[in-house]
C-alpha cells in the first residue's frame, strides 16, 4: 500500500502514544460469503483521527467508518485501513480484511454401494473443497449430512435419495444428484451339496472330497463337521487322513449381504478301514449236506469258501446283505466225505474278511 500519495496538512508533533487501527463491526463476517456488499466498521484509539483506505491495490484514499462496497464481483478482495491522528501520527501497519466473494452454487454428485438386505451406502461429492452436504429421503425435508451416509430401514418399496451440495459461501446446489432405488424382501439362499467322493457311505477311503453350490452368485460358505463350529470354507472341501468313525458334514451358503441360509445341507459318512471279524463258526453235517453258521461283530455280507480235503476252489457267491448272523448249506454231498470250509465276507465299507477254515466230515 502507498501512503506516500496521500497530501496531509496536518502539523507533524510528538505523539504521546502510538495509534492503532481496529475493526469494530464487519457485515457479513465470513471469509467467504456470497454477498455482493460488504460493510466494514474501524475505529482508532484516537478520537478525531482520519483514516485512509485501499481496496485490493487500489490507491489509497481517505475514507470513513463504516465503509461499505456494493456489486462486488465473485473474486477475493482485501480491505486495507491506517488511522492518521489530529496530531499527525500515523499507524505504521493498519489492519486488514480478506473476504471472497462466492455467489456460484457447487455441483453435487454421488456414488453407491450396497452394504446390506435392504441398505445402501452413498459417497457424496462436490466440485468445491470443504462443501458440506444436505440429504433427504423420498421428497422429505432435506438435512444435514455427512459422507459416506448410510440409507437403511426403510419400508420395503420405491424410493428416492437426493443430496445437496452446500460450499463454503452458503450456495446450495439447487439440483443436487439424486438416486432411485427399491427395497425388496430378500430373496432366501440354498445350498446344495453336488457331488462327493468316495461316493459310498461307507468307506475305507481316509480321504474326503464334497462340492457345494448356492443359488445366488457371489456367495460365501461356512462349513462345520461332527458339529464344530462353523467357519468359512470354500468348494470343494476336502480331508485327508480321517481316523475311523461316522461323520456328519454340514455347509451353509452365505449371500453377499451377509444372509445365511438356516438350514444348509449336509451329508453323512463313515470311515471304516477294519474289516468285520467273524466268530462263533458252527457246522452241521448230514450225510449229503452241512449247515454252517457264524456271527461277525458288525454287518457284513455272507459268502462261503469250501472243497475237499483243505481245498476251497468252490464259492457260495456274496449275497450283498448286511447282516451279523450267518447261515449258508451246502447240499448234494458225498457222504463220509471231510469238506473244508471257509466263512468271508465283506463290511459295509468293503473291507474283505475270512475266517479260520474248518474241515467238517459228512455222515455215513
Amino acid at each position: 500500500m502507498r501512503h506516500s500519495n496521500l497530501a496531509v496538512c496536518w502539523t507533524k508533533a510528538l505523539v504521546p502514544s502510538a495509534i492503532t487501527t481496529f475493526f469494530t463491526a464487519l457485515t457479513p463476517p465470513q471469509a467467504v460469503h456470497n454477498s455482493n456488499t460488504i460493510t466494514l466498521e474501524f475505529a482508532s484509539n484516537y478520537s478525531d483521527s482520519r483514516f485512509v483506505c485501499a481496496l485490493n491495490d487500489d490507491d489509497p484514499t481517505f475514507c470513513s467508518s463504516p465503509k461499505t462496497f456494493i456489486n462486488l464481483r465473485d473474486g477475493d478482495y482485501r480491505f486495507h485501513v491506517f488511522a492518521q491522528s489530529p496530531s499527525g501520527g500515523t499507524d505504521p501497519v493498519g489492519v486488514t480484511h480478506q473476504w471472497r466473494v462466492d455467489t456460484l452454487p457447487p455441483s453435487t454428485w454421488l456414488a453407491v454401494n450396497p452394504t446390506g438386505p435392504n441398505s445402501l451406502e452413498f459417497t457424496l461429492f462436490a466440485n468445491e473443497p470443504n462443501s458440506t452436504f444436505l440429504c433427504s429421503i423420498d421428497s422429505g425435508p432435506a438435512h444435514p449430512c455427512t459422507s459416506p451416509h448410510t440409507v437403511a430401514g426403510l419400508a420395503l418399496g420405491p424410493h428416492t435419495f437426493k443430496t445437496f451440495a452446500v460450499d463454503e459461501a452458503g450456495n446450495v446446489d439447487p439440483w443436487g444428484a439424486a438416486y432411485s432405488f427399491e427395497f425388496a424382501a430378500e430373496a432366501p439362499i440354498h445350498t446344495r451339496i453336488t457331488a462327493f467322493a468316495p461316493t459310498a457311505l461307507y468307506t475305507a477311503v481316509t480321504n474326503k472330497l464334497i462340492v457345494f453350490t448356492a443359488s445366488q452368485p457371489q456367495a460365501a460358505f461356512l462349513c462345520s463337521l461332527n458339529g464344530s463350529p462353523f467357519a468359512g470354507c470354500t468348494t470343494p472341501w476336502e480331508a485327508s487322513s480321517l481316523p475311523d468313525g461316522d461323520y456328519s458334514f454340514h455347509v451353509r451358503a452365505v449371500n453377499p449381504h451377509g444372509v445365511v441360509d438356516p438350514i444348509g445341507d449336509h451329508h453323512s459318512f463313515t470311515v471304516d478301514t477294519v474289516a468285520a471279524v467273524g466268530s462263533n463258526v458252527s457246522p452241521q453235517a448230514s450225510s449229503t449236506s452241512v449247515t454252517v453258521t457264524w456271527t461277525t461283530n458288525e454287518p457284513a455280507t455272507t459268502r462261503l469258501f469250501w472243497g475237499l480235503n483243505g481245498n476251497v476252489n468252490r464259492e457260495v457267491g456274496d449275497d450283498g446283505v448286511f447282516k451279523t448272523q450267518h447261515t449258508v448249506r451246502l447240499t448234494g454231498l458225498s457222504s463220509n466225505t471231510v469238506y473244508t470250509l471257509e466263512p468271508a465276507g465283506q463290511d459295509r465299507a468293503a473291507n474283505p474278511h475270512k475266517t479260520s477254515r474248518l474241515n467238517v466230515r459228512t455222515l455215513r
